[in-house]
């Protein structure tokens, strides 16, 4: 893994509203603060960055793919954020779908399409009924706030939660390069961007999360106790690299 460092998000410079740290990872305050900052900029989806919201409904017709027009199946987003993606599904017909977030704050527009019956606030698992279960648990660019161990220990208690047939689909947005040439340019750029930060020639921004070769996110699948392990990339049009891997329980 390598440390990801973040100065802005769509479009908002993180120092109009927090004090920035290298050091310190993002915690859940500093999430809350970004996104009541966030709300008074943006009123909904259609003011954010066109290239943005591509990716995000070009991932949503992906994963509807992977499930074939069965739209019985129980679905949990764990970490669903704004909701693009899951308000694509709602959309779709895919009504048996829950959420949950570690903050009401970046749930302010998609609860205007789902009951509230079915979004979970807090820390997964513990915000999620004991009796529920799932047929499919996607993880949507979540995993890169968690380091390794917190990475497996989620995508054990995912496991805990689907039903005998479910399966766990994770999609990140910051794994490294699988290719080498461009993953030994990435790194390059990195052991750069860390020497400037170590001098002092460039803040390196707020300590965002971590990114992830291939053989990590196989690796938390398999320590995981998923099954037939299935991993790609999601070839879009877009500047995101967008990796996903999936396992059955």
């Amino acid at each position: 893994m390598r440390r990801i460092y973040q100065d802005e998000w769509h479009g908002i410079k993180f120092i109009d509203f927090a004090e920035v740290s290298s050091r310190r990872l993002a915690d859940v305050e500093f999430y809350r603060s970004f996104y009541k900052y966030f709300l008074t900029r943006y009123h909904d989806w259609s003011g954010l960055d066109p290239e943005w919201l591509s990716l995000k409904l070009q991932t949503a017709e992906f994963l509807k793919k992977k499930l074939a027009g069965h739209k019985d199946t129980r679905i949990l987003s764990v970490g669903c954020g704004l909701g693009a993606i899951e308000k694509s599904f709602l959309e779709s017909g895919y009504i048996d779908l829950d959420v949950t977030e570690v903050a009401p704050e970046p749930l302010a527009w998609i609860k205007n399409f789902i009951s509230p019956d079915r979004i979970f606030v807090g820390t997964f698992p513990q915000c999620i009924p004991q009796n529920k279960t799932y047929d499919l648990m996607l993880f949507l660019g979540v995993e890169s706030f968690l380091n390794q161990d917190e990475l497996i220990t989620m995508l054990k208690n995912a496991n805990r939660y689907l039903s005998r047939q479910g399966r766990c689909i994770l999609v990140s947005w910051s794994s490294e390069p699988s290719d080498i040439l461009r993953n030994t340019i990435f790194v390059l750029k990195e052991i750069i961007k860390d020497f400037f930060g170590i001098l002092h020639i460039r803040n390196r921004g707020q300590f965002w999360g971590y990114s992830r070769k291939r053989s990590e996110f196989l690796e938390a699948m398999k320590l995981s106790g998923f099954n037939n392990i299935d991993d790609g990339m999601f070839v879009k049009k877009t500047r995101w690299d967008t990796y996903w891997i999936e396992g059955s329980k």
